[in-house]
């Protein structure tokens, strides 16, 4: 389990507030720089009114529940997820400054590959034997020339990406649409296990317990996009 700090679980209170869309969470983080001091939130009130209304202040001055808030932190670690934050040293620069970078990265596995060489192969679920040997040949080579692959977890064409960089030796990161205890697609349950018993990365912005749902996915892709130098459409 990583170390954290005042400044990650004030990331992980503001990400977890409800009333507020993901960019005025964006834009709260900026104000406040350091997430800690959402917990002392009546101190900072000139400073948000300078970005938010009356009623969104009202929303951010609710009395912090503690209990609810430790409740959800002990559910991620009992679960073995960690998570980093947009101010982690780990946090991506590409994500970092995308136009709607995550607040928080739940994981599992080596975080560290975030900041390697990545490409993004993604495609069809309804593939064809064209489209899987291309797909194999591609990964095969991107591997060989020391590339980390990224992909969706999705059936078809992600999960041939990911299961030929295993058998590569290479090292993949699974970007997933739901939280990490919810599996999508639940078919996928025991390549998310190799892929992290190999070295790679699961990754989601949703808290544990989201399920995936159709929306989700290109809010997801955005994050897939990102990680990579290019992405590989089959």
């Amino acid at each position: 389990m990583r170390e954290y700090t005042n400044d990650d679980y004030g990331w992980f209170y503001i990400d977890s507030l409800e009333g507020l869309t993901h960019f005025e969470k964006i834009k709260l983080a900026i104000l406040l720089e350091n997430g800690s001091k959402v917990f002392e939130i009546d101190k900072h009130i000139d400073l948000l009114k300078t970005e938010f209304n009356d009623d969104k202040i009202e929303i951010l001055k609710r009395k912090f529940d503690k209990v609810n808030f430790e409740k959800q932190l002990k559910r991620t670690f009992d679960k073995n997820i960690n998570f980093i934050t947009i101010n982690s040293k780990e946090y991506p620069s590409s994500l970092l400054n995308s136009p709607m970078p995550p607040i928080i990265l739940y994981y599992v596995g080596d975080i560290n590959l975030l900041n390697t060489r990545c490409i993004s192969i993604v495609g069809s679920r309804l593939h064809t034997k064209y489209g899987e040997t291309v797909t194999e040949n591609f990964t095969k080579e991107l591997v060989d020339n020391g590339f980390t692959i990224v992909s969706g977890l999705a059936d078809g064409i992600d999960s041939i990406a990911h299961r030929t960089c295993l058998s590569s030796g290479g090292k993949t990161i699974a970007v997933l649409c739901g939280g990490l205890n919810k599996i999508y697609p639940s078919i996928n349950t025991s390549l998310a296990r190799d892929i992290v018993k190999s070295g790679g990365l699961l990754i989601s912005e949703q808290a544990l317990g989201v399920q995936c749902r159709d929306f989700m996915f290109p809010i997801r892709n955005r994050i897939i996009a990102y990680l990579s130098l290019g992405v590989l459409l089959t």
